[in-house]
């Protein structure tokens, strides 16, 4: 409506003005002089020549009327040969005698045919500067001039005001920007308006075209409505308004999209209110209705209040209609949306409660407060019943055969740092928020957990999610981390308690292989600094802590590890069989990273048949293995065949575990097994020596009689 006033107050101001003048002067002046003399005026005060090609006509009683043809607006210097503006057909008239009663009555306006052609160059100068003028009034005799300006413009308000009508056809406006290299056309735009009349409903129609060059895009935007004015024009209503929009182009869907927008539109200008009702929005994959409310326009602090539903819609298909194609890892995920939320704005703050919406199967409900749009300032409390976030993630893409993620090239990897824009954490440096979210069930990164809650702060750039707690795998999880972006490079904490979590089905579906397996306790407090991934691991710092019970170690068997190296010993071949795993009815221990390198020392690990200590390092940086144990075993090991191996109990066998990450590999320190048989043997046939030489002296002398040697 803004829009249409202006067109119609310009229209009618200037052209009202421009008739009166002409008017008066026809009584005094021919035609072909006025022609002459109006050209070389414009020419002097604008630099912009003036073409009427066809004879001026006007009236003079009883309308006061101007018609006029082919005008044309020569372009300014190195613009080009094209007009900047042409006018095909204009046509007013102002009822004379009313005039003399304060009244104004002008008839149907008509404008045909009008073509204006703006440019910027790109040096930045426009071929309209000379006709905006642009001296600062800031003189006596300017202020003078404002002040009768305003004086004239009070005298105006006493007059009444009424229009038969107006038809604008074919306007068409070209914009091409050299600098930024824009180029839009608005064609074929058409205003048809009834007679105003005190609160009489008149029809309204309007029409446009609208062509961008990049990227290229055609909009039609057809309306047709009701228009009722009060007598003093201070009240508008557009009743019975329908807005079609139909859009074509680059990016967007072969059939175009097409909407259309119904209700009604009330503007109460004394009141400072605008208020829309039965406002309804339809097409393809779209169906949102709603009303509201705006007041305070005149005092500048403007209130908002109002409620929007959105029907079940198919948001993947309505974001693609706008040009945005999004693929998910479920191809159904984004398809059953609706929503129900009512506003609240009240100069910056705007608040959302209650607010519901349908995702899929998923329900949220909650309130959304925005207390200032500066930063912004949020306030949220959100709850979840249960929702599946990897429905919703990309879909993953497989890799080649035999590439790990783990094998990316060193010169890639660092070719991939090297190429990386800065990021701007300038938006998470301003943003203000408390937020809380609870979830009955959620599936994230194939994780599940049940009864979940997180509660998020950010304040000048430090963003922390504390507490953070859940039930996930027969366990509990208590965790908190920190984001620090007060820097370029961010800083990151985190800290976590699991406590009796069954781990093995936590690492099979958070890595997708459970290699430790078991039922117990895991914290952790890290630290680490970077964005890319080389970078987080470099960084890395913090301790952590283990402890687990009936589980098992997969990827390799420490006991058929012992087997085979006794069998190598011996000259024997082993056949492997069944699993690699090395079980454990207690695993425990604690270490520290420091700069990407895991160190820990007090690794114990207990089973039915072995004992075992551990130390070493994991360098996540080199994604490298380099581990000790000592193994003993207090149990019966079998050797292939059922052969008992009897002979290794009690004797320490050292383990090395070295290689990559990804695929370690145990070897046992042959030469230190070999030396510890031989010393158990030896120790063995001094015992059965001595045991010998006892038992034939004690036959000779007497039992007792070695009583206290060879530590008897």
């Amino acid at each position: 409506m803004k829009i249409l006033k202006w067109i119609v107050g310009i229209l009618i101001g200037l052209v009202l003005l421009g008739v009166i003048a002409v008017g008066i002067l026809s009584l005094v002046v021919k035609p072909e002089k006025i022609k002459q003399e109006v050209a070389e005026q414009f020419q002097e005060k604008t630099g912009h020549s003036l073409v009427i090609d066809a004879p001026v006509e006007w009236s003079v009683f009883p309308w006061v009327g101007l018609h006029l043809e082919k005008v044309k607006v020569g372009n300014a210097p190195g613009f080009g040969s094209e007009p900047l503006a042409a006018v095909d057909y204009l046509d007013v008239k102002v009822e004379l005698a009313p005039l003399l009663k304060k009244r104004i009555s002008v008839d149907t306006v008509v404008l045909k045919g009008v073509e204006l052609n703006l440019e910027r160059n790109k040096a930045g100068k426009a071929n309209w500067e000379g006709l905006t003028g642009g001296k600062k009034s800031g003189t006596p005799a300017e202020k003078e001039k404002k002040t009768a300006a305003g004086a004239e413009k009070g005298a105006a308000q006493a007059y009444s005001f009424s229009l038969k009508g107006v038809e604008l056809e074919k306007v068409d406006l070209n914009y091409r920007d050299a600098q930024k290299g824009q180029a839009i056309h608005l064609k074929d735009l058409y205003v048809r308006l009834g007679e105003l009349k005190p609160d009489a409903a008149v029809p309204l129609r309007l029409g446009l075209s609208v062509e961008n060059g990049r990227p290229a895009v055609r909009l039609k935007v057809a309306l047709a409505s009701k228009l009722t004015t009060s007598a003093d024009y201070q009240r508008i209503d557009l009743s019975d308004l329908a807005v079609k929009l139909d859009a074509r182009g680059e990016g967007l869907p072969d059939s175009g999209i097409q909407l259309k927008l119904t209700g009604g539109v009330g503007l109460d200008l004394t009141a400072g209110r605008l208020a829309v009702k039965d406002l309804a929005v339809t097409g393809p994959d779209v169906n949102l209705t709603g009303a509201f409310q705006l007041s305070g326009l005149n005092s500048g602090k403007t209130a908002m209040e109002g409620r929007l539903a959105l029907q079940q819609t198919n948001l993947k298909s309505l974001l693609e209609l706008a040009g945005v194609r999004l693929e998910t890892a479920d191809p159904k995920a984004l398809t059953r949306v609706t929503a129900q939320l009512d506003l609240k704005q009240q100069e910056e703050a705007l608040r959302i409660e209650p607010l519901k919406v349908t995702l899929d199967d998923s329900h949220i409900q909650g309130r959304v407060a925005l207390l200032s749009f500066d930063g912004p300032v949020v306030r949220a409390k959100l709850d979840v019943d249960d929702i599946d976030l990897d429905r919703y993630l990309p879909p993953s893409k497989e890799k080649p055969a035999g590439q790990a993620a783990s094998q990316t090239p060193k010169k890639q990897k660092g070719e991939a740092v090297a190429r990386q824009k800065p990021v701007d954490f300038t938006p998470l440096r301003k943003l203000d928020a408390d937020a809380t979210l609870t979830v009955g069930k959620l599936k994230v990164n194939r994780l599940r957990l049940e009864k979940v809650v997180v509660t998020l702060t950010a304040k000048k750039g430090v963003l922390r999610l504390d507490p953070v707690g859940a039930l996930l795998y027969q366990g509990k999880l208590n965790a908190n981390g920190r984001l620090d972006v007060r820097k370029s490079e961010p800083a990151i904490q985190a800290g976590s308690s699991l406590s009796g979590i069954q781990i093995g089905p936590l690492l099979a579906d958070l890595t997708g292989k459970d290699r430790l397996t078991g039922t117990g306790n895991v914290k952790f407090k890290l630290r680490t600094r970077g964005l890319q991934d080389i970078a987080l691991r470099r960084n890395l710092n913090g301790d952590f802590a283990v402890s687990l019970h009936d589980g098992a170690y997969k990827g390799f068997d420490l006991a058929e590890v012992i087997r085979k190296a006794r069998a190598a010993i011996k000259g024997e071949t082993l056949t492997t069989t069944g699993e690699a795993k090395t079980d454990f009815a207690e695993l425990r221990g604690t270490g520290v990273v420091r700069n990407g390198v895991v160190t820990n020392k007090d690794l114990y690990m207990a089973s039915p048949i072995l004992r075992v200590k551990g130390e070493g390092q994991v360098d996540l940086v080199q994604e490298k293995i380099d581990y000790r144990v000592m193994a003993k075993l207090v149990g019966s090991l079998k050797g292939q065949g059922g052969e008992s191996m009897d002979e290794l109990k009690g004797i320490p066998i050292p383990v090395r575990i070295t290689g990559a990450l990804a695929d370690p590999k145990p070897t046992v320190d042959a030469q230190a097994l070999v030396k510890a048989l031989a010393q158990k043997k030896i120790e063995e046939k001094k015992e059965e020596v001595i045991q010998k030489a006892t038992k034939k002296i004690e036959e000779k002398l007497g039992p007792g009689a070695l009583k206290g040697l060879f530590g008897k």
